[in-house]
């Protein structure tokens, strides 16, 4: 009896599991159906839908230049809106939200004072997303291009950018708003205002596509992170981050490097206390000051820094990233870059970098606004110089005027500022604001990090120009900066659309899609690309002249560096360690 009760008891237990497995397993299968067809439906409906760690986005399908259909998804928050208590603080993770968000239309870019339109715009609940992808599929493994926009910094926002080109290839395109001017980059010194929150925000977005990415069809292990101008140096500042390691396979530096004077702020305590002066913030004690400025009008802060500019065309603003105090609570950065990067504190990745033959455009293209201002330019060199070049903060005051004059003497044969020696002009200001330190960017690089580094130069004139916009006429002064960033991008006020432009457009985005994609950059029908020889006196980089002429050249003085180094600014290696700026 009890053997025959332990059988059944045995063949009753087997019989349970057996079928218990079954259940589960068609449980799993029902489950994994009911993925397919919720994923289906939320995919490939009327607008297309995604579920991020958030919550559901809901999106719209939008057509590329060529027509191919993606699905685009604007305005998705990514962190909290940094007002009140958060405001000068590091990024908070936002919460989730019931029901659906709207990701249909582009949200508001981040409060500033944009140069261009000559008032302030945005709002400080500003920390969006955007993310265009050809093939909402989980499993799609689609190389992703990550895009920091440029604007010195102080303006500009993601939505300028069209993704519509880029759409035309197999990838998924993000961009980003992040915080600008002082909002995003005063810092105290010290623990309580520590700085740099502009990047901490772009190195918590990047930490978002990470978890978020493979929902749109890429791969979060083949992020390329890109970016022009501010958004350029930008890129280099999240190489020499332990903040933002592991967030990216490679990059693009487009006409920046954070080792630029404009890039970053010495004497950020000293410009804080002056912007808390000007709207009425004690100024003593920093704990009181930030507590002040946390509930002043994000509007009136903004408005001061305009009063700190010194000339009125002045396209850069005080406030920048800075090295912040070693006893701050997870620091992006404690060492100027170029410390950083000489000691090979950098993320061991590939790299691009760029420059425009023209770079001087920007700023340069603005003083042709108005007849008086090159007249002005010349009338208050002495002064204006050490404004422009951007060492008001690295030369000491009575130092500047002789500095000034060999500027003038060594690229303007000592000859007046005037429109005859504007192509000159230029050609300086490049030089000092974006030639020279991008180059130094490359050599110390490929030096340092054991990765290739390769350098181009663009000196193609599409049928239109940043120049444009920033100068209000249609005269050819050259390629300007960004210039290169536009064909790849639909930016906002610019026609570029004829057949030559359309050639060159499409050997960029080869460029820049072969790159994402494999890690090698390719151009047709070029001489090989050969990456920077580590350690040479000579930077090699690629000449992109028109649509079908390309050249390898080599230069020992990239942007007339020797020069600019033989002035006696207190910048790069001569930048103190752990310079405490503190009120």
């Amino acid at each position: 009896v009890t053997f025959e009760y332990r059988h059944r008891r045995a063949r009753t237990r087997r019989f349970k599991m057996e079928n218990c497995s079954i259940f589960k397993m068609t449980g799993l299968l029902r489950i994994s159906l009911l993925f397919f067809f919720v994923y289906s439906a939320l995919g490939q409906g009327s607008e297309p839908v995604v579920r991020v760690s958030q919550g559901i986005l809901r999106g719209a399908w939008k057509v590329s230049t060529n027509g191919r259909t993606y699905a685009s998804f604007q305005g998705v928050p990514y962190a909290r809106p940094p007002v009140g208590k958060h405001r000068f603080r590091e990024p908070q993770q936002v919460k989730p939200w019931l029901g659906t968000w709207d990701a249909t239309r582009a949200l508001s870019p981040c409060l500033q004072y944009d140069p261009f339109l000559g008032k302030i715009t945005g709002s400080e609940n500003c920390l969006f997303i955007n993310v265009y992808s050809p093939r909402l599929n989980p499993g799609a493994n689609l190389p992703v291009l990550v895009f920091i926009h440029g604007g010195a910094f102080m303006y500009g926002g993601s939505d300028l950018y069209k993704p519509d080109k880029l759409m035309d290839r197999d990838m998924v395109v993000v961009t980003f708003n992040y915080r600008l001017g002082p909002l995003g980059f005063l810092s105290t010194g010290d623990e309580f205002a520590p700085g740099n929150a502009g990047l901490k925000d772009q190195s918590f977005a990047l930490r978002w596509i990470q978890n978020n990415i493979m929902m749109f069809g890429g791969n979060p292990d083949s992020v390329t992170l890109t970016g022009c101008s501010a958004g350029g140096a930008s890129v280099h500042y999240h190489y020499l981050s332990a903040m933002s390691k592991g967030t990216f396979a490679r990059g693009i530096a487009f006409s920046g490097s954070a080792f630029a004077s404009w890039t970053h702020a010495v004497k950020p305590a000293q410009k804080a206390k002056a912007l808390a002066a000007i709207v009425g913030c004690p100024t003593t004690a920093s704990r009181e000051m930030v507590d002040c400025l946390k509930y002043r009008p994000g509007e009136v802060i903004v408005n001061a820094q305009i009063e700190m500019l010194e000339w009125k065309v002045h396209m850069f603003t005080p406030f920048t990233p800075t090295a912040e105090p070693t006893t701050a609570r997870d620091p992006f950065l404690t060492q100027y870059p170029y410390h950083a990067a000489q000691t090979g504190s950098m993320h061991r990745v590939p790299l691009i970098t760029s420059v425009t033959s023209e770079e001087g455009l920007y700023p340069a293209a603005a003083y042709q606004t108005d007849p008086s201002l090159l007249p002005e330019l010349e009338a208050r060199w002495d002064q204006l110089a050490s404004n422009i070049f951007e060492y008001n903060d690295t030369l000491p005051l009575n130092l500047r005027p002789d500095v000034a004059r060999k500027i003038k003497q060594h690229y303007l044969g000592g000859q007046p500022v005037s429109q005859s020696t504007f192509v000159r002009l230029v050609q300086a200001l490049g030089d000092r604001l974006f030639v020279a330190d991008v180059g130094r960017l490359a050599q110390l690089h490929a030096l340092r990090s054991g990765q290739p580094v390769h350098v181009y130069r663009y000196s193609h004139r599409g049928s239109a120009s940043l120049s444009v916009l920033m100068a209000l006429n249609d005269n050819n002064y050259g390629v300007s900066h960004a210039d290169d960033i536009m064909q790849v991008f639909n930016f906002e006020g610019l026609d570029l659309n004829s057949a030559e432009d359309q050639k060159i457009r499409n050997v960029l985005l080869d460029m820049v899609y072969n790159y994402a994609s494999t890690g090698v950059p390719k151009l047709p029908n070029a001489p090989e690309w050969t990456p920077v020889r580590p350690g040479a006196p000579e930077l090699d980089y690629m000449e992109i002249s028109s649509p079908t002429t390309f050249e390898m050249k080599a230069s020992s003085d990239f942007g007339q560096k020797s020069f600019w180094d033989s002035l006696g600014f207190l910048e790069i290696d001569r930048y103190q360690h752990h310079i405490r700026d503190e009120l």
